[in-house]
């Protein structure tokens, strides 16, 4: 989910974390761009394990109603 926003986002836009790693890797800024590629991959896991630990509490509340 997150990985395909980030996709589209460096096709689609002029700002942002895909446009910057796209910069960064035609500039072979491989430091700073794979530092880039891991904060996003961190985020996507963040907020998978946030939404998944969110899923799971909405099922236990409906399973209990």
């Amino acid at each position: 989910g997150f990985l395909a926003i980030i996709g589209s986002e460096t096709i689609a836009g002029i700002n942002g974390l895909g446009s910057q790693i796209v910069r960064l890797a035609e500039g072979m800024n491989t430091a700073e761009m794979f530092a880039y590629v891991f904060f996003v991959i961190l985020i996507a896991l963040v907020l998978n394990g946030a939404l998944s630990l969110l899923q799971k509490r909405i099922n236990r509340a409906s399973e209990a109603a």
